[in-house]
């Protein structure tokens, strides 16, 4: 035996913990295992929420572009109406000339942020709704 190994000998030689009662341990193992449980619970319900606003939003956002889309032969009838009010070299003739072009990228637009908005609004409704069946 070396000098280190019978040094760490020595020192754990005279080592004895102190046990703590099973009915601590037991009380203290229940305790987490409660509290992983209550964890576990919440994340599922976490997940619910989530895919519940996920569908609306989805929902919310397909309607939104299915609407504009259907809408878009009266959109630009009305882009058309408005060109002979506009000069002719301004860009709102050019935007005007090209609006089959520049209404898509403002249907996405306007798509998108209703479903994010639907999404997040949809997540305050469930949480104020949670936190109302608390409170009872």
């Amino acid at each position: 035996m070396t000098m280190d190994n019978r040094f760490l000998n020595n020192i754990f030689s005279s080592y004895e913990p102190e046990l703590s009662s099973d009915d601590l341990f037991i009380r203290r193992l229940e305790y987490k295992l409660d509290t992983i449980k209550l964890l576990k619970d919440q994340n599922v319900a976490m997940r619910r929420r989530c895919r519940r606003a996920i569908v609306a939003a989805a929902t919310a956002g397909f309607v939104v572009g299915l609407i504009f889309s259907l809408a878009m032969p009266y959109i630009i009838h009305a882009f058309m109406s408005l060109k002979a009010y506009m000069p002719d070299s301004s860009l709102l003739t050019a935007l005007a000339d090209n609006c089959r072009y520049t209404i898509w990228p403002l249907i996405c637009a306007t798509s998108l942020f209703i479903a994010v908005n639907t999404y997040e609004i949809s997540l305050a409704l469930q949480r104020r709704h949670l936190s109302d069946g608390r409170k009872r």
